[in-house]
């Protein structure tokens, strides 16, 4: 991982962040010194076919000394996107 610190003290959100870009972009910005919260709908183990959960990244991000926060989020859902909020705050 990169070892530059350029995003310490900053937090960033990155949703989609259980698999593919938000995974990847999610790990670059914890790696620049960001806290990361991760935000996806893949919480538990999510469907056939598909790999990976934002607990997964969290780990993944802690494993190299990162901070990760992750919470469920369906951007699609007003009521999950209120509690995404309030945990956020």
């Amino acid at each position: 991982m990169d070892s530059t610190q350029e995003l310490a003290g900053k937090v960033a959100v990155v949703t989609g962040a259980s698999r593919g870009i938000g995974r990847a972009i999610a790990t670059r910005l914890a790696s620049a010194g960001a806290h990361v919260v991760l935000a996806a709908r893949s919480v538990e183990k999510p469907s056939e076919g598909f790999s990976g959960t934002i607990h997964d990244v969290a780990d993944a991000i802690r494993s190299f000394g990162g901070k990760a926060t992750p919470i469920g989020l369906d951007v699609a859902d007003a009521t999950s996107r209120e509690a995404f909020v309030r945990a956020c705050q």
